[in-house]
């Protein structure tokens, strides 16, 4: 028994023989997922952060986000950016993740692929409205820390340019 022990130890520590799952390993699986436009692998592979208690981040909800009408799937339809809508939801409710500019962009993109420039729109109304709320808790910061929030340089989204964009590109796909 103590034999088989030593042996599982080693194994366990030899380089390449095990990997414990993180994030990172699995937001890769994710992107993989992206990449081959499969969204029922993505889909699973999301189960894995609850089932290894891992707890996903932004990464993980963009990249889901991104994947969804790539291509035909058990989960969403191909023309139906529904799911994208509800990953955002649950990134938010069920997680706490603030979506950033990357993640508003994968969102307004699906509903452009979608060929749904009334949900891109939503899309970004709902951006502007996290981006208002966020420059009014700085703004309430700067006065409690004494600093004036008229000379302050207005508050940005990382990545917001993106979502634009991709508004922008939805409703040309629109018509």
């Amino acid at each position: 028994l103590q034999q088989q022990q030593q042996q599982q130890q080693q194994q366990s520590t030899s380089p390449g023989f095990t990997i414990t799952p993180n994030a990172i390993t699995i937001n890769t699986l994710l992107n993989a997922c992206q990449n081959a436009k499969d969204l029922d692998s993505a889909m699973q592979a999301k189960s894995e952060f609850d089932a290894l208690w891992i707890r996903p981040d932004a990464t993980s909800y963009t990249t889901l986000i991104a994947t969804v009408a790539r291509g035909p799937s058990q989960w969403s339809g191909q023309s139906d950016p529904s799911l994208a809508f509800e990953l955002l939801k649950e990134m938010q409710e069920q997680y706490g993740i603030t979506p950033n500019g990357m993640t508003y962009s994968a969102l307004i993109d699906v509903c452009g692929r979608c060929r749904r420039s009334d949900l891109a729109l939503q899309g970004l109304r709902i951006m502007l409205r996290q981006k208002s709320q966020q420059q009014q808790e700085r703004e309430l910061w700067l006065h409690h820390q004494g600093r004036s929030t008229t000379t302050a340089t207005p508050y940005t989204l990382p990545n917001e340019v993106g979502a634009w964009t991709a508004a922008i590109d939805a409703c040309g796909k629109a018509g």
